[in-house]
């Protein structure tokens, strides 16, 4: 074997190395894009959580509530945060906002 035909397999392993490992960081990127989208669905949660609790304890007016709870059904009415409602939101909190979620998914569902 000739330094030409070694030189040529090189150049083949390195671009193979390269090509893995540009799909290996695009998998990285599309798993990280999740995970922030996730992410971002939880502080809303939880700013709506907090939100229904003021409420509750009188700390923050009915019309003020209102206002998140425009938002709410903003959130809830789409497709992808129904989804996370059904599968992951309404196991995270406690009944009263779980019951105020519901009843606005029914007000949606029956309109």
């Amino acid at each position: 074997m000739n330094w030409e035909a070694i030189g040529a397999i090189s150049e083949t392993i390195g671009a193979a190395g390269v090509i893995a490992t540009l799909l290996y960081l695009s998998l990285q990127v599309r798993a990280s894009t999740r995970a922030s989208s996730v992410e971002s669905k939880l502080v809303s949660a939880d700013a709506f959580f907090a939100a229904h609790f003021q409420f509750r304890q009188g700390a923050v007016s009915e019309s003020d509530f209102f206002e998140n709870l425009i938002t709410i059904r903003y959130f809830i009415y789409s497709v992808g945060g129904l989804q996370w409602w059904e599968k992951v939101g309404k196991y995270m909190f406690g009944p009263e906002f779980v019951a105020v979620i519901e009843a606005e998914i029914h007000v949606a569902r029956s309109a």
